[in-house]
């Protein structure tokens, strides 16, 4: 299955440049010229990543990167804007965005970014199965026996498990 990119992004010749970057990096993209549309794909779907502009008329790319992370706080978001400030790349860091790509920018570089939220996206899922499957296989429940004498021992092990 292929690795769904949302793109917001309010004037549609960017909007259908980045989805052909997407596309030729091999992900699926999801090009939303409303952010208020963009949202509630956010809300209703599920993505890997985000790449929302900076500023658009209704909701600023701040307030997008906000939203964003309210309804899915694990969901990487990548800033792109062609008014780069250090205050607005500093603040979107601060909320949490991935990374922030000032236009012009290099196409190999936007895909190096993507690469490499799209990695650690990974990374952190399959740390989380690793943990699942862990704990599951660490659980005292999956004792077996039923005898006084382990009881006395899963009571021991409960004692000082902690």
């Amino acid at each position: 299955m292929s690795q769904r990119v949302l793109i917001i992004e309010d004037e549609r010749r960017w909007c259908d440049f980045l989805s052909l970057l997407v596309r030729q990096g091999g992900w699926e993209p999801v090009a939303e010229t409303s952010p208020e549309k963009a949202l509630e794909l956010v809300a209703e779907e599920d993505f890997d990543l985000v790449l929302t502009d900076l500023r658009m008329p209704a909701l600023d790319g701040i307030e997008v990167l906000k939203r964003v992370k309210a309804l899915k706080p694990d969901l990487p978001v990548i800033v792109i804007t062609a008014y780069s400030t250090v205050e607005a790349a500093i603040e979107s860091m601060k909320l949490g965005a991935f990374d922030y790509i000032t236009k012009p920018f290099n196409n190999e570089q936007v895909l190096q970014v993507i690469r490499r939220a799209l990695r650690q996206v990974q990374l952190e899922r399959e740390r989380d199965y690793l943990a699942r499957a862990l704990e599951e296989r660490t659980r005292l429940d999956v004792l077996v026996g039923n005898s006084e004498k382990m009881q006395e021992v899963y009571k021991l092990i409960g004692k000082v498990a902690t």
